[in-house]
């Protein structure tokens, strides 16, 4: 049986003490596991809201 690896690739980001809290709180209030899931998933949403308006026009 042949096992399908998806290349993966690493994003880092150096942001203010403050900002991070306030990051890690909306993770925590809208049930993400974790402040990684909260940031991906709401950062692709955002990509993907502002290709299609760009994308339309």
């Amino acid at each position: 049986m042949r096992t399908t690896v998806k290349e993966q690739a690493r994003f880092d980001a150096r942001l203010p003490k403050e900002q991070k809290q306030l990051f890690e709180r909306a993770a925590y209030l809208g049930g993400f596991r974790t402040l990684t899931d909260f940031v991906i998933l709401t950062v692709q949403e955002k990509a993907k809201e502002i290709i299609k308006e760009k994308e339309q026009n």
